[in-house]
């Protein structure tokens, strides 16, 4: 908390009173306008308490704070302060004011900035982070060897350069927007239908869907599918995944040049740590990716 103030009694004052509500403060003084910027900017402050002395000092405040800190809630510190005069401290841009005479009114309107502040600086926090979170995860879908394609109300909403490739389109406008159905067999709609319809209720589990893809020039495709539940926008989708080219431990092993037992090790691994599942009979697939487990191997 930065006090702003000719002189340092009203400091201490400040902290005793909140120190006894039970508000562990930590009041810094600033005497002089100059060095308010670089208060602001150095000390990432919680509030902002102005006792002015002149007439319009407290709107010089008001306009550094704008400018360097705007997000700080400034509270002007007066002698007298009745409707009129918080009205004219609102007015300028504190949020409130108050008086050393009136200690209960202080604690109460501090703690009320204050919560409002911290309350409003966690919201702004999450949502940074699922805007970041958003953005890593189109990233990693985009980038998948893996064919995905999300889904809404049987719509495509997204779909990466793997899923245009196993489908034989070259731009993702000649698949985003169109129905889903037009891209499978009718014989296969059915099950397609029911699969989304169970995702997105959270009754699908780990299954594979087969179905049989139609791609651009009309040549069927038969297709093995992982479902997923994930977000699209800030509303939920359907993931369809189609795994890339299956290839085994014998397989990898002769591609990288190394005997198969380093290539069980590293899959292995892959499995402890989330990125792999693997399935009886069918291999491993890629985990599908969702904000948490993002979250999830940041953190590790």
């Amino acid at each position: 908390m930065i006090v702003f103030a000719p002189l340092r009694d009203p400091v201490e004052a400040i902290n005793s009173h909140l120190r006894r509500a039970g508000h562990a403060v930590h009041c810094t003084w600033i005497p002089a306008l100059g060095d308010l910027g670089d208060a602001l900017t150095q000390l990432n402050p919680e509030m902002l308490i102005c006792q002015p002395q002149a007439d319009g000092e407290l709107s010089a405040v008001a306009a550094v704070r704008n400018q360097l800190a705007p997000q700080v809630p400034l509270i002007a510190l007066l002698e007298a302060a009745d409707e009129t005069a918080i009205a004219g401290a609102i007015a300028v841009g504190a949020r409130d004011a108050v008086t050393l005479a009136r200690p209960d009114r202080l604690r109460a309107v501090i703690e009320r900035e204050l919560r409002s502040f911290r309350l409003e600086r966690a919201l702004s926090t999450t949502l940074q982070s699922a805007r970041d979170y958003r953005k890593q995860l189109e990233t990693v879908l985009q980038r998948s060897n893996d064919a995905i394609a999300q889904v809404q109300e049987g719509i495509v909403v997204g779909a990466n350069a793997s899923w245009l490739d196993v489908f034989g389109y070259a731009r993702e406008g000649q698949v985003i927007g169109q129905p889903l159905m037009d891209l499978f067999e009718e014989s296969s709609h059915a099950a397609l239908k029911g699969a989304l319809v169970a995702c997105l209720q959270g009754r699908w589990t780990d299954h594979v869907l087969r179905a049989d893809g139609r791609r651009a020039d009309h040549t069927m495709l038969p297709l093995e599918f992982v479902l997923s539940q994930g977000e699209f926008e800030g509303e939920p989708c359907v993931r369809l995944i189609v795994p890339a080219r299956k290839r085994d431990e014998h397989e990898l092993a002769s591609e990288l040049g190394v005997s198969r037992s380093p290539v069980h090790h590293a899959l292995t691994r892959l499995v402890s740590e989330g990125l792999l599942t693997v399935k009886a009979r069918r291999g491993y697939y890629v985990t599908p990716v969702t904000p948490a487990g993002l979250e999830h191997h940041r953190r590790r």
